[in-house]
C-alpha cells in the first residue's frame, strides 16, 4: 500500500492535469479549514490522501490525518499545510507536498509491518 505522501503525489498530479479537480481540491479544502480539524469536512479532505479498500479508509492513516493517533499533534504544521497547499493558486499545485513528507512517520506499513521512518 502506498504511503500518504504517495497518495498527496498522487492527488498533486490529478489536481496539476485537470483544473477542474483543482477546483473541487480548493473547495473541499476550504470546507475543511472552516469546518476544523474535528470537523466531518476536514475528514473528507483528508480521505482522498489515504489508501482506500473495500472496507473503506486505512484507519491508521485517516488517524494520522485528523490527529487522533498517538502521535497527536505532532503533525500539526504537515497537516496544515496539507489543508493550505489545497487553498491556493499555481505555486502550491506545483509544490503541493512541500512540508508534508515526514507525516507518515511511525506509521506502519501494512504490507511489510515495516515502519517507514
Amino acid at each position: 500500500m502506498p504511503k500518504i505522501i504517495d497518495n498527496v503525489l498522487r492527488r498533486k498530479a490529478e489536481i496539476l492535469a485537470s483544473v477542474q479537480v483543482a477546483q473541487d481540491n480548493q473547495l473541499l479544502a476550504e470546507a475543511a479549514v472552516l469546518g476544523g480539524i474535528q470537523s466531518k469536512a476536514w475528514r473528507i479532505y483528508m480521505e482522498q490522501f489515504c489508501d482506500k479498500d473495500q472496507n473503506g479508509v486505512n484507519e491508521d492513516q485517516i488517524a494520522r490525518l485528523t490527529a487522533t493517533d498517538a502521535a497527536n499533534g505532532v503533525f500539526n504544521k504537515n497537516r496544515a499545510y496539507m489543508v493550505s497547499n489545497g487553498m491556493c493558486g499555481d505555486f502550491s499545485k506545483d509544490h503541493f507536498e512541500e512540508n508534508v513528507a515526514s507525516i507518515d512517520t511511525g506509521l506502519t506499513d501494512p504490507d511489510t509491518g515495516c515502519n517507514p521512518g
